[in-house]
């Protein structure tokens, strides 16, 4: 399913950030108004040895490294019909980038998807779900790694990084831990007043997928708007399991990890 609808996207749940597809590399990077010239984040391409920009976290990023997900989408359309499409999803790590303005190093990711089954059903439709899946083209976002702080930004605006950034995970991880994924949101919330967009780990445990058995995990939930939504981080894996589900209209989704490669 492509990306603007995807649960983990949150651009169109929080209003934060605008879906746009880049090229691969610096092209990708919005310039502020000309009267923030001095704001500005410049960004130089990554070279073979490592800088001291660079941070090692638990949530492995390297170029080239890759995660393969095994997908399931539901949506229903009435009480007694829904309908399920499967498909698979590999995201690379396709460019390393470095801030010139603050020490962030900035990874870009490219998402591709394969539609593996769609109901006939789904295809007589006008809005057909699966077609959305015949484009060859990836889509792109970006984690920005602050310290120990990873975000995600569908568009790359690195000088607005805290404004506009989904704050997806703090390292290290730890049970109990909690954060808003928006900075309005924590701004307006210091004391975690409100549930609403407040990440939660609630469960560190062995987590067993296709992928493989992985000793040290994590279980993060966090609620937006009708969505309930589920993220498995496990330690120097990644994101090895993620899931939606609506309350409500019948809609959701269920990714796990199937494979990866990480060559270095």
């Amino acid at each position: 399913m492509k990306t603007s609808l995807k649960f983990w996207i949150l651009a169109s749940s929080l209003s934060l950030v605008t879906l746009v597809p880049v090229a691969c590399g610096v092209e990708g990077v919005e310039k502020p108004p000309p009267t923030e010239q001095s704001r500005t984040s410049q960004v130089s391409h990554r070279s073979n040895d490592p800088t001291e920009h660079q941070v090692r976290v638990d949530f492995p990023l390297a170029l080239g490294n890759t995660w393969v997900y095994s997908g399931t989408f539901y949506q229903g359309f009435n009480p007694t019909t829904i309908l399920t499409a499967t498909y698979t999803a590999t995201e690379r790590v396709v460019d390393v980038l470095h801030s010139e303005l603050e020490p962030y190093t900035i990874f870009q990711i490219a998402r591709y998807e394969d539609l593996v089954f769609c109901p006939e059903e789904w295809q007589e439709r006008s809005e057909n779900w699966c077609a959305s899946l015949a484009s060859d083209e990836p889509e792109y976002y970006w984690y920005v790694v602050d310290g120990r702080t990873v975000y995600r930004q569908q568009r790359l605006e690195v000088y607005r990084l805290h404004e506009r950034g989904i704050k997806e995970l703090v390292l290290p991880l730890a049970e109990g831990e909690q954060w808003y994924l928006s900075a309005a949101m924590a701004e307006a919330n210091p004391n975690y007043e409100v549930d609403s967009m407040l990440r939660h780990v609630e469960q560190r445990a062995p987590r067993e997928v296709p992928a493989g058995d992985f000793g040290e995990c994590f279980r993060m939930v966090e609620v937006i708007g009708g969505n309930y939504n589920e993220m498995w981080v496990c330690t120097e894996i990644g994101i090895v399991e993620r899931a939606t589900d609506h309350r409500g209209t019948p809609f959701g989704e269920h990714e796990v990890l199937i494979d990866y490669v990480f060559p270095e």
